[in-house]
């Protein structure tokens, strides 16, 4: 299907499928931004666009089944639209198997599948050796920024770095060339000034647990 056909879905009722991994996708690669990029390409090929589906902060590498796909595939199976238009091949799954099984049962359906940035033809062995291969690489992209991110852990640890976020009651702190954790030893007696001057605890009262002083902190109910 070349890209610089206009008008080749002429009425055709198509659907949008829109996906993110992760909160820190939300503003830099956002459901509106592929929206918009799905209908500047329906309008070109004058598809008419009856229905998004959208899923939020889902994984493609670690779940297939996600809610927006599987609601997709059963309005596919209702003959619901004729088109799928997706941003890339990833958005779909980031396995190979898993993005050959949904385009297989796509294509059964006689429906279309069409990424705004990828150029194939799922009619074609050209389009279909395209396809595989984007998915091969998606699939790739996954499985080294993993390994990687292991390795970069790995490497914290050797060095006697913290991994992840400081849990409560830590801060980090310069040993040597590094920062460590350590336990906040205030927590144990911090306490506060009132307006008239006088000493208050942190809260009422505080609860021992595993040698350490776990203030508890009375909070208002906002209504």
């Amino acid at each position: 299907m070349n890209s610089s056909n206009p008008g080749r879905f002429s009425q055709k009722r198509a659907a949008g499928y829109v996906r993110y991994s992760s909160d820190a996708q939300a503003n830099s690669f956002s459901l509106e931004a592929q929206k918009r990029q799905i209908l500047e390409r329906a309008k070109r090929d004058e598809a008419v666009v009856v229905e998004f589906f959208c899923d939020e902060a889902q994984s493609a590498f670690r779940k297939k089944n996600r809610p927006g796909i599987m609601q997709m595939m059963e309005a596919a199976r209702r003959g619901e639209f004729e088109v799928l238009y997706i941003h890339k091949v990833d958005r779909l799954a980031r396995r190979v198997k898993w993005a050959l099984e949904f385009v297989e049962e796509l294509v059964s359906m006689s429906i279309i599948v069409v990424a705004v940035e990828q150029n194939f033809d799922l009619s074609t062995p050209e389009g279909k050796l395209i396809f595989t291969f984007l998915s091969s690489l998606s699939e790739f992209y996954s499985d080294n920024l993993g390994k990687e991110f292991a390795k970069g852990k790995r490497e914290r640890v050797l060095k006697g770095y913290h991994n992840g976020h400081l849990p409560w009651g830590f801060q980090s702190v310069s040993a040597g060339e590094r920062k460590v954790a350590a336990p906040v030893e205030d927590l144990r007696t911090t306490s506060t000034t009132s307006t008239k001057g006088r000493n208050t605890s942190i809260g009422p009262r505080s609860r021992r647990c595993k040698r350490s002083w776990v203030p508890l902190i009375r909070c208002r109910r906002i209504k």
